[in-house]
């Protein structure tokens, strides 16, 4: 029995001869129609049915460029940056390679998603107004960065 290609995967039929914007974009849609609690094991399966064999330096592209970036987001938390997208990004990375991490991952979502789904709602109930003295608040407890001199 001849088992048919994938076609979520890097050089299969729905990602053949698509430029690298067009592959991330179609990655992306596929990561965010999955459930919520699936996202990165499905990822993660992805990117395993994506390699043939073993070694992969793609492999070792990523868990480097995942742990680069946890480290930066960490470094950014402590200094004016943006700390918790980086963050993110190199645990999504990492998840992709990772099976534990991925599950890790689904699970935090799913204990996450209903306290900021509840703060969002509370957001999108602010007037203009509220929000922008929100901001100011939040502005004036943040601390004016180090002078160069």
């Amino acid at each position: 029995m001849i088992k048919a290609p994938a076609t979520t995967g890097a050089g299969t039929p729905a990602t053949e001869g698509k430029s690298l914007r067009e592959r991330v974009e179609h990655q992306w849609h596929l990561f965010a129609s999955d459930q919520p609690g699936e996202r990165f094991v499905n990822l993660h399966k992805r990117r395993q049915e994506q390699r043939q064999g073993n070694f992969s330096w793609s492999r070792i592209l990523f868990v480097g460029a995942g742990i680069l970036l946890i480290i930066a987001g960490l470094f950014f938390m402590a200094v004016p940056g943006p700390g918790l997208p980086v963050l993110v990004a190199g645990l999504g990375l990492m998840g992709s390679e990772s099976l534990v991490m991925a599950r890790g991952l689904d699970w935090t979502e799913l204990k996450l998603r209903p306290p900021v789904l509840k703060l969002k709602t509370r957001w999108d109930a602010l007037t203009s107004r509220t929000r922008l003295y929100c901001w100011c608040g939040v502005g004036a407890l943040v601390p004016p960065p180090p002078s160069a001199c």
